[in-house]
Order: structure tokens, then sequence, then C-alpha cells
């Protein structure tokens, strides 16, 4: 009986006894078997702590503006699995993805595969059928021994280098950035978003490596400006120079356009409500102090804030960027083997919150925000991706 994607997902999850195995070796071997190691003619690596979401959307968005075909693949989903690749903006069907993974599974002979291994394959061998131009490739976890890296590609871009999945990437950045740099081939184009990221990635880059740090035209720096609430500036301008490396020639009209349909769902986006509410994923200390600095500029001053973390995330540090906020806390748990308790995460929330409130519930908290005496002028659920598509759903 041929399995439903829900069926297939089930199934991948069960394989592996291990959620992340950081190896390539595997995965390498399966994709050998799938002539999948060259998936298209051009590949971009997109790797970084924060903004790769917003460098992938731009690449994707601007290429599609110059006419090219591109594949882009990302993690994880938010509503639908099938958000994890896109050839032209466009998820693909149900039953693309189960003829996909019934290829991996008729593959792998007995080899265990991850989730994330797995689903990687599954997408390489759409992208590769799609007979795309361009490949967008975005880093998992870390970057070294991240699936995605089992593709070799002509230009690796770095968009940032903070902390986050410390027990897999070390505790410090240097650390970190050795192994995000992992996704850099000698002799190649290492694209870096910013010039404070120079001195991190210079140590490990081969010799005979091209290294670029991303610009825009002055001209441009406007839209950028506008776009900022939703997407990273510096990640956008590494995809425009991502493209101008390729030796694609982009207009001012071409870049706005393409920026215009650069969506990423759940960063700083604003929801149906009763009253004003956002909703952003943004779950480690870097994240959460580009979140503090959009909440600043909308001038409201009596926020609610809903949230709900993972206990691998150093909770702690990162909310503490928004301390002096004046905001009533919700704390919601969040379940699984890397879950964490409402009361737990109300433990790790900034002195100014002063004792936060539990919820059982993204809907509790919601009913809990009806029963203050003193509304909100605005709320924002945010942490987890869990919660973020949770609010996503309730609110359409």
């Amino acid at each position: 009986m041929n399995k439903t994607l829900t069926q297939w997902l089930e199934y991948i999850e069960s394989l592996h006894p291990q959620h992340i195995e950081l190896t390539l070796e595997r995965v390498a071997s399966v994709a050998e078997r799938l002539s999948l190691l060259n998936p298209a003619p051009q590949v971009i690596t997109v790797g970084g702590t924060n903004g790769k979401g917003s460098c992938v959307a731009t690449i994707e968005a601007l290429a599609v503006e110059l006419g090219m075909t591109v594949a882009a693949y990302t993690s994880p989903h938010l509503i639908r699995f099938n958000e994890r690749l896109r050839i032209n903006q466009q998820m693909l069907d149900d039953a693309a993805w189960s003829e996909a993974f019934s290829m991996v599974e008729a593959a792998r002979d007995g080899i265990a595969l991850t989730y994330f291994e797995f689903t990687t394959l599954a997408a390489l061998i759409l992208a590769k059928q799609a007979k795309v131009e361009l490949l967008v490739l975005e880093v998992g976890l870390g970057g070294r021994l991240d699936a995605v890296n089992i593709i070799d590609n002509q230009i690796a871009i770095i968009t940032s280098i903070g902390f986050d999945h410390e027990d897999w990437l070390g505790n410090s950045l240097e650390a970190i950035a050795k192994e995000k740099s992992g996704i850099i081939r000698a002799k190649q184009t290492a694209l870096l978003a910013n010039h404070n990221l120079v001195d991190l990635i210079r140590p490990y880059l081969a010799k005979g490596t091209q290294v670029q740090v991303s610009s825009v035209p002055d001209d441009w720096r406007d839209l950028l400006n506008e776009y900022a609430a939703t997407l990273y500036p510096d990640s956008v301008a590494a995809g425009v120079t991502a493209l101008q490396a390729m030796g694609k020639a982009l207009s001012r009209e071409q870049f706005e356009r393409g920026l215009a349909n650069a969506v990423i769902p759940g960063r700083w986006q604003s929801l149906n409500y009763a009253k004003p509410l956002w909703v952003d994923v943004a779950h480690n200390p870097q994240a959460v102090a580009n979140l503090a600095s959009k909440i600043q500029q909308t001038g409201l001053t009596r926020w609610v804030f809903i949230t709900a973390m993972l206990k691998d995330k150093k909770a702690a540090d990162a909310l503490a960027h928004l301390n002096g906020i004046d905001a009533h806390w919700i704390c919601v748990p969040t379940t699984g083997v890397r879950g964490m308790s409402a009361q737990m995460l109300a433990q790790q929330c900034p002195d100014q919150a002063g004792k936060p409130a539990c919820a059982e519930s993204l809907t509790d908290a919601l009913a809990q925000v009806e029963q203050l005496s003193s509304p909100p002028e605005g709320i924002l659920v945010f942490g987890s991706f869990h919660i973020v598509a949770e609010m996503i759903k309730y609110s359409s």
C-alpha cells in the first residue's frame, strides 16, 4: 500500500534512535547511490545562527525575478512539511514528496537515517528532477556535519555567528564559527554578511578561498530599511551579492520587486486578532535582541509577551534582551524530549517580568490576556516554532 505523506513522515521519524546525529558518511553514501551529489549546475549554501531564512528568501525571489529556475530547501517548516522545498517559490504536492521518499527508502538498504537526513535526500531528488539552474540549501544545524554539506557549492554564505545549539557546536563563538565555516569550499567563494564575521571566519578558510563581504549600492539602502522588520538587512545584502558573484546583473527595480515577494512566515508577522498581535520565531540571544528593537519601533508601550521555548536554548540570555519593556509575561510549555515546562521557562524570564504567569496552552494564555484588568496595546507570541505555528493556525 502506498503511504500518504503523513504516514511517510511518521515512518521516517521512527527510523533512527537519535533526533540528531552529526555525521556525513551515512547520508553521503545513500546520496551517491541515488546520484544526487551534483543536483544542480549552481549551488549556494547558506549557514549562520540567524538570518538564514532572509538570505534564502532573497536569493529565491531575486532569482525568479531574473527569470532563473531555482529550488530553495529550508528547515524547519512552520505549518506544512511541504514548505521545506520550493521550486520557483512554489511548494510541491504530497504525492511528489511521497514518491521521493519511496526512492530514498529503496536506496538506503538498511542504512539508518535521521529525519533530517532522509528528508534532505528527498528534497535533493525533487530539485534534481526539476532541473533547476540554481539550488539554494539552508543549513539545518551548524554546517560542517549538516546533511546539506554533502553537496559541494560554488558560493557559501555565512549570515551571522551567535550562540545557539551549544551542545552540538561548542560554547565559544570561535568554536561555533569553525563548525559553520565547514560549508565553505576551497577555491570557491566565501560570502560573509558583514565585516564583523571576517576575523571569526578567516582562521578556518583554506588557501585560495575567495572572501567577499556583502554590499548593496547606496541608493538601495532605503529598500533594505523598508523591509528590515521582516528581512535581516545584512542577509538581504548577502543574497544580492551572491547573485552578483554569479554574474547576474540586477536593477533597482528588480531588487524592489524581488523584495516584495520575499516572504518568510513567522518573522515579525502581524496577524488578524482583536488587538495588535505579532508572532516571531526568535529563540536565541541574537534573534531576541533584534526582536527587541522591532518592539520598540512600534511605539507601543504596554505589552503582553506569550512565549514558549525548547530546553536546549539559552532562554535566560535570550529573554534578558526584553528587560526594560513594560510587559505582562505568560509562559507556555513545549512538549517532546526537548520540551520545557512553563514553570521552568518562567524562572528564566528577566527580573522586570516580575512573576510571569504560566498557562497550560496557547489558548489558555490568550484567555488569560482577556482577563487582564489593564489591556495591552500589543501582544507578541514568540520563541518556539511550535507556538508561532499554533498562533498562525488559531488566527486564520
